[in-house]
C-alpha cells in the first residue's frame, strides 16, 4: 500500500512539474457589424497550448488559428462612372493568435480571460456594376496586426472541458488593406463554443 501511494505521489509531482498540454476545437459566429459593413459569418478554429505547472495551474499559453467568411454589399458614388456603383465583396479571413490566459477553477466551472497578439490575413473578391455595366472583378489581399481579448467560461465535462467564449479582436491595418466601401475595419466580435482536452 505504501509503495502504491509513493508511486501515485511521484506521478502527481512529475505531472505538476511538466504542466498540461491542451487541444481545443471551436465553432461559432463572427460579428463584424459594430466595426464595418461586413455581415455576420460562421467561425471555426483550432487551438493548442500548455498549462503552466505553477500558481495552481492558473496560467495557460496557447496558439490558435481561425477561419471566417463574411460578406458585404453596398453602393458608392464614383466620379469615373455615370451611375452609382453597386458592389459585393466575398471576404475570407484567417487569424493566427498567441494568447496568455488567466484561469480560476470554481467547482466544475472555470472562468478565464485570455489576451494576446493576433495576425489577420484577409482575401476579398470584390465585384460590382454601374447601372447595366458590369465592372471587372478585383481581388484584394492584406495582412493586419491586432490584439485579442477573450473572456470565457469552461465547464468540466470529462474527459475535457466544454467552453463558451466571446472573443474581441481589435485590429489595425498594415500595408494596403481592402477598402471595400472605404469604412472597412477588420476588428470583430465573436461568440464561440467548443471543447478543450487536457493531456
Amino acid at each position: 500500500m505504501r509503495i502504491v501511494l509513493l508511486l501515485l505521489l511521484g506521478t502527481s509531482v512529475a505531472s505538476a512539474r511538466q504542466g498540461e498540454v491542451l487541444v481545443a476545437a471551436r465553432a461559432g459566429a463572427l460579428l463584424p457589424q459594430p466595426f464595418s459593413s461586413l455581415s455576420a459569418s460562421y467561425l471555426v478554429g483550432l487551438e493548442a497550448g500548455w498549462v503552466a505547472p505553477v500558481w495552481k495551474k492558473r496560467l495557460a499559453v496557447s496558439v490558435d488559428i481561425g477561419f471566417g467568411a463574411p460578406e458585404a454589399e453596398g453602393r458608392i458614388l464614383s466620379g469615373s462612372t455615370v451611375a452609382p456603383v453597386d458592389w459585393r465583396a466575398q471576404v475570407r479571413e484567417v487569424t493566427i493568435g498567441i494568447s496568455l490566459a488567466l484561469r480560476q477553477a470554481i467547482g466544475r466551472f472555470m472562468p478565464y480571460l485570455a489576451v494576446g497578439p493576433r495576425l489577420l490575413v484577409v482575401d476579398a473578391l470584390v465585384s460590382g456594376h454601374a447601372g447595366d455595366t458590369r465592372l471587372p472583378t478585383n481581388r484584394e489581399s492584406s495582412v493586419a496586426l491586432g490584439l485579442s481579448l477573450v473572456p470565457g467560461l469552461g465547464l468540466s465535462l470529462p474527459p475535457g472541458q466544454l467552453f463558451l467564449e466571446v472573443p474581441l479582436s481589435f485590429v489595425w491595418r498594415v500595408g494596403t488593406a481592402p477598402v471595400l466601401t472605404g469604412d472597412f475595419d477588420p476588428s470583430t466580435i465573436a461568440v464561440a463554443a467548443g471543447y478543450r482536452v487536457f493531456f
